[in-house]
């Protein structure tokens, strides 16, 4: 039988962590799982002691029927557990990807608030970073940016176009100006996204 290649992370396996360096996973502490282990040997003494001391088939069958639905969660909540480890992964891997050859990268939505950025981008903005705000405006006038680049950037941003500015910036505790040229391109798919990347 011929099966279908799969473009989805969690379908990848090992494929996708073997091998690789620069990633590093977080380390389980393995709670959930005993709680899990807990409660389903819970079931099994709940269910042999109705049996033997109480002469109940139907509640032992009714504790079986709970332990294996609790094996079933436990077992649904590891498959998630590795989904998340390879979406992490993966993200990871295309932060990295976008980035190259590049200062910093984020994506902008179409309302103006930055929904993700790479860890250049954290290490050029700290003051940004530290805030609450995840709004553009919030980025540009922490690290001043000329009123009429933010203009420019914000009309290619409201017409759904992609566009290219040369800017500084320069961050209120210190006197460095970063000179920064900006390339801003739609995203097709989702829609209502853009990839704001720097040189």
């Amino acid at each position: 039988m011929h099966v279908k290649n799969s473009a989805r992370a969690s379908d990848l396996g090992t494929l996708l962590t073997s091998g690789t360096t620069g990633f590093v996973v977080r380390k389980r502490t393995g709670i959930g799982m005993f709680f899990h282990f807990f409660l389903l040997a819970c079931m099994v003494v709940l269910g042999a002691s109705l049996l033997v001391y109480y002469r109940s088939p139907q509640g032992c069958g009714l504790a079986v029927a709970i332990g294996l639905s609790f094996a079933l969660i436990a077992q649904n909540l590891e498959k998630m557990k590795k989904a998340k480890l390879s979406l992490e992964f993966m993200n990871a891997l295309f932060s990295s990807a976008l980035s190259k050859n590049h200062q910093f990268c984020c994506i902008v939505k179409s309302t103006g608030e930055i929904i993700f950025y790479n860890r250049q981008f954290q290490a050029l903005f700290p003051t940004y970073v530290a805030q609450p705000s995840r709004m553009i405006d919030t980025l540009f006038t922490l690290y001043h940016m000329p009123a009429e680049h933010q203009e420019k950037l914000k009309g290619f941003i409201s017409a759904g176009t992609e566009g290219m500015i040369t800017t500084s910036v320069q961050e209120q505790s210190t006197s460095t100006h970063l000179s920064l040229t900006l390339y801003l391109e739609p995203i097709d798919r989702p829609t209502g996204f853009f990839l704001l990347r720097a040189r």
